[in-house]
Formats: C-alpha cells, sequence, structure tokens
C-alpha cells in the first residue's frame, strides 16, 4: 500500500483541525492557563488541585511545551499545537496497530480514521486546550500496550500500558472509563476463557490502582472535589448528545459497519459492550457526567467499527469501489458538520449545553479579545464588572496578554466568589442573550446600555436611591 496512503489520517485531521487552530480561548481552556499553567512551577501543578480542570498530566504538559520556543506561532496557535500533536499521535499509533491486526489491510483503518477527522467533534477536541486530546494518544498506547502484552511482547507491552494508564488517569480521572473499554476492547486477544487469564486481572486492576497511586499524594483535594456537584442538566439529555458524538463521528460507517458484525464467540460480543459504558455512567451515577468526558472513548469505537467495516469491504472490491466508497463518505462527513447547528436547535439544545455539535466558542462571532480590549479601555477609567456568563476567564487572560495594568479596576462573578456590589456610575458587562433585570433586582440599580457587540452589552450603572 501506497505509503502516502497510511498516513491520509494523519493529513487530513492535520487539515481539518488548522481550520479551527486560531479560535479563541473559552472559560475552560483560559482557567487552565490562567489558574494552573502560568502562575505555578511544574512541580506545584500537581497539589494545586481545587478543581477537576486541573487536567494535572495535561497541565504539566503545557507548562513544559510552554518552555519551548514558538515565536513563529501565535498567541492561541502555540497552546493549540500540543493538543493537535497529541491527535495526530493517536491517529499514527492506531494506523500502526491495524497494520498488525489486519496484516497491512489497511483500507477500513484509514477510511474510519479520515471520516473521524472530518467531523466537528474532532475538529474542536484536536485543538481544544484541555486534556481530551491528550487523552486519545494515552487510549491508543494503552490499546498498543495491550495488544503487546497478549502477542508474545509481554515486557514492553506492559510497560505502555501501565504508563498509559497512568497518564489517563492523570489527565482527566473519568479515563477510567475509556481503560475500561480499551480493555474489553482486548478480550479476544486473550485465551478463549478470558476469565482464566491471570493478565487479565492484572490488567484490570491496573485501572484502579493506576487512579489510587496517582492521586494517593492529594487524596483529600482529589475526594473535596465530588463534593462539587458538576454534571449535565439531564440523563436524558446527556443520553442524546453522547448519540449525536457517536453519529458526527462516524456517520454513515454506523450503519454499514452493523452489516459487518459478526458473533464468532461471546468473547467478541463482549467488544460491543463498550458502545454503551458512557449510558451506564449517565444512569447510573448520582449526577449525569458532562458529555464531553467521553469523547475520550473515541479511538476504541474506532476501532469496533474499522472491525465491521473490515467485514464489509470484502477482497473482491475493485480499487474504483473503494475509492468511490471512500469519497461518499468523506462527503456526508463534510455536509454533517454545517447540520450539527441544526440538530441542536431541534433538540433544544443550548449551545451552552452543546459539547459535540455547535458550542458557541466554535461559532464564527467568537471573537472575546474584541470585548476584552473594549473593557481594558473601560477600564482606566471605570470599575468594571462582568457576568459569569460573559466568561470572565478568557477576558481576564486576553486583558493581561495586552498588558492588565487595568486589571485593579475589574470585578467578576467566578464560582463560589460572587460580586457582592456595584459602584453608582461604574460598568456592567453581559452576555448579549442575559437578561439585565436578574443583576437591576440583585443589585438595586437600572443598567443603561450605551455599547454592545456581538457577544456583549455594556451597561452604565446607576443605583437606586
Amino acid at each position: 500500500m501506497n505509503k502516502y496512503f497510511r498516513i491520509l489520517p494523519i493529513i487530513i485531521g492535520a487539515v481539518m483541525a488548522l481550520g479551527a487552530i486560531n479560535r479563541e480561548l473559552w472559560f475552560d481552556e483560559a482557567l487552565t492557563l490562567l489558574n494552573f499553567v502560568l502562575p505555578l512551577e511544574l512541580e506545584d501543578i500537581y497539589f494545586a488541585y481545587t478543581i477537576p480542570n486541573n487536567q494535572i498530566v495535561y497541565s504539566m504538559m503545557l507548562k513544559v511545551w510552554n518552555a519551548v520556543d514558538c515565536g513563529a506561532l501565535g498567541l492561541t496557535q502555540h497552546w493549540r499545537v500540543l493538543s493537535l500533536l497529541c491527535s495526530l499521535g493517536m491517529l499514527g499509533i492506531l494506523i500502526n496497530l491495524r497494520r498488525k491486526l489486519d496484516e497491512n489491510a489497511l483500507y477500513p483503518a484509514i477510511l474510519v480514521l479520515s471520516a473521524m477527522c472530518v467531523s466537528s467533534v474532532f475538529i474542536n477536541y484536536a485543538t481544544a486546550l484541555r486534556g481530551y486530546a491528550a487523552s486519545w494518544l494515552f487510549c491508543a498506547m494503552a490499546l498498543s500496550g495491550l495488544y503487546d502484552i497478549f502477542h508474545e511482547k509481554a515486557p514492553r507491552g506492559w510497560l505502555i500500558y501501565l504508563l498509559a494508564a497512568l497518564l489517563a488517569v492523570g489527565t482527566v480521572p473519568t479515563n477510567l472509563l475509556m481503560l475500561t473499554g480499551a480493555l474489553i476492547y482486548a478480550l479476544p486477544w486473550m485465551r478463549e476463557k478470558f476469565w482464566q487469564d491471570k493478565r487479565f486481572y492484572c490488567a484490570a486492576a491496573a485501572i484502579p490502582a493506576s487512579l489510587i497511586i496517582f492521586y494517593m499524594g492529594i487524596a483529600g483535594k482529589f475526594l473535596d472535589t465530588f463534593k462539587l456537584g458538576e454534571g449535565f442538566a439531564s440523563c436524558s439529555g446527556a443520553t442524546v448528545v453522547t448519540l449525536g458524538m457517536y453519529g458526527v463521528s462516524f456517520g454513515l460507517l454506523l450503519p454499514v459497519a452493523l452489516l459487518g458484525i459478526k458473533t464468532p464467540s461471546r468473547v467478541c460480543c463482549l467488544r460491543y459492550t463498550v458502545w454503551l459504558l458512557p449510558f451506564a455512567a449517565i444512569w447510573l451515577l448520582h449526577r449525569a457526567p458532562f458529555p464531553r468526558v467521553f469523547v475520550t472513548v473515541l479511538p476504541v469505537l474506532a476501532m469496533l467499527v474499522i472491525d465491521g467495516i473490515k467485514e464489509v469491504v470484502k477482497a473482491n472490491w475493485r480499487k474504483y469501489h473503494k475509492t468511490a466508497f471512500f469519497l461518499v463518505i468523506i462527503l456526508f462527513q463534510f455536509l454533517l458538520i454545517p447540520t450539527g447547528a441544526a440538530a441542536a436547535h431541534c433538540s433544544k439544545l443550548s449551545s451552552y449545553e452543546d459539547d459535540f455539535f455547535h458550542p458557541w466558542y466554535m461559532l464564527p462571532n467568537y471573537r472575546i479579545s474584541e470585548s476584552a480590549l473594549q473593557i481594558r479601555t473601560l477600564a482606566e477609567e471605570n470599575k468594571v464588572f462582568i457576568s459569569f456568563a460573559s466568561d470572565p476567564a478568557p477576558l481576564y487572560f486576553y486583558i493581561a496578554e495586552r498588558g492588565g495594568a487595568q486589571m485593579a479596576n475589574i470585578s467578576a462573578d467566578l464560582p463560589y466568589n460572587s460580586v457582592k456590589n456595584l459602584a453608582d456610575g461604574s460598568v456592567a458587562v453581559l452576555r448579549h442573550n442575559e437578561d439585565k433585570q436578574t443583576y437591576e433586582k440583585r443589585f438595586n440599580c437600572r443598567l443603561q446600555e450605551f455599547a454592545a457587540n456581538k457577544l456583549h452589552k455594556f451597561y452604565r450603572v446607576k443605583l437606586a436611591r
């Protein structure tokens, strides 16, 4: 097979992600930099676990990455390239793994991984300043390690697998689910009666053990994060959004892969339970997780789709059959990208609940640096209040990036630290669709709009006499 065809998903992934690499930071991304990367030394990041926003391993990776001279890159590109490299590394590892599994018959793998790259899910998370792309890389490493463990390269396999497990849970604790999915996928590589294979129990025990080992030094802080009660609005809503992730990521390949499902053994059937793991977490936990935590399972799901496609695309398919099928699948994936907003609208999904289709920070009008420049100018002579819905973290980031001498005049609603009162004549910044009456009642004032842009409205505060 042509060597360039082998790396086609990597090329497509890089090209698709480059279209989003210039997008500006949103709340969680800016909070990561402002709280857990820029102000801390590398050795202090581990202990700064006040909220799960500190995805420790990824924060450490960002700290090291920041030490690399990337003078040719702009501000946001510099930070986002790290996630992109992790995403492309995941693709490379999976291609190499499928080369071993499929005896170099790589067409199904190239097709599925290319289609996944042409999706809003990949574009978003491959360039997100969060630990999800790094989790993809660690998931692919775990799969590769498990393959080696059960294919006569055990020492190397155990080293890769255990390292991947430790890094994965150190990035996002919910990656326990991802690692469980990888282990379930590996069941057919074990003895026919896998429950009699000691290696299965060792690999399974390594998953919770990695969590315990990693967070042992900050156990109290780790347990305190469970008191935050964060999660999605409803179980049914989280279920719909997660199903949407499946559809957006693989498109027409999902029904085609169903045609290739074989049930040669009960062990192989167990592989398909990986699709159900997110829904078990949604419905069994006391509060449904944010659906974005399930995006880390994508590498395992891609492996399952490849298995199904492999059975459909038989050896008697001619080259033009494969080429035509490839083009149809990729074209359909492109068509899914703009329809994401319509799907979210039909499901009555708020853009602030949308992790996959058309989240607000992926919209063309998300230019929060413009608001930051306006606020910076206003703060030279005024006290400025920023509402929580207005994304204060990225506003702070871009104000400080331009020179933050005015920061002393700026206050904002932050988690567990709300502003108590406003000064007469000060400025209030609200998101364009926020109800100003809520703030008028809260601060016993009148808000008079004097300026606006695509994201925010600016009000003059007049206190009631």
